[in-house]
């Protein structure tokens, strides 16, 4: 069977929910014989798209433009929504094309459909991986409410001695302020109240 690489790329990293999404095929063919590809899907969780404008014809060791797809996507559907992608192969062997199947890749891609924010949310949290694997759930369960969020040291990103200023310039230009407290913050905040008690 022949071998190749198949790469491809929306036109954006982000949609939001009812537009349509231009995805663009390529082919490399790093075969000894002639390969041709039709019967493109991309299956999503949310359903299936079977794709009639990406195919074509490639000669041993090079590369081919395919097409490009133009899908439009639901209007009730939002997140990082999972997809896969298959098609189908013909191989040119002694002089006949030789139907090899349906080619399924078993990586599975993202795609990031969320409605256009119209709010933008500031959001207090701690950036050491322990923390982050709790707040980012949670942020992007924000986003998928169609809220941009704004982390300093995420998003936005100053040298440490112009944090406290960036804080404040963020929460000045943001709708409204969110703040996500680890238990390892609480600990913090204990400490801190702790020996702000001594002191006195």
């Amino acid at each position: 069977m022949g071998s190749w690489i198949l790469r491809w790329a929306f036109d954006r990293g982000t949609y939001s929910p009812g537009e349509i999404a231009t995805v663009s095929f390529w082919a490399e063919n790093t075969g000894n014989t002639y390969l041709y590809f039709n019967e493109f899907e991309l299956e999503f969780d949310f359903g299936k798209y079977e794709i009639e404008t990406v195919a074509g014809q490639i000669p041993p060791r090079s590369n081919r433009f395919l097409g490009i797809a133009r899908i439009e996507l639901p209007k009730n559907v939002v997140g990082r929504k999972v997809f896969v992608i298959r098609h189908r192969v013909y191989e040119y062997i002694n002089g006949e094309w030789v139907d090899e199947g349906v080619t399924e890749y078993e990586k599975r891609y993202f795609l990031s459909i969320y409605p256009r924010p119209f709010y933008r949310v500031f959001v207090s949290r701690g950036l050491r991986i322990e923390d982050r694997a709790i707040g980012d759930p949670i942020v992007e369960m924000i986003r998928e409410w169609g809220f941009e969020t704004v982390t300093v040291g995420i998003e936005v990103k100053v040298p440490e001695e112009q944090v406290p200023i960036a804080v404040k310039r963020e929460i000045e230009r943001a709708d409204a302020v969110m703040a996500i407290a680890t238990p390892r913050q609480f600990r913090c905040f204990n400490r801190a109240m702790e020996n702000a008690r001594m002191a006195l």
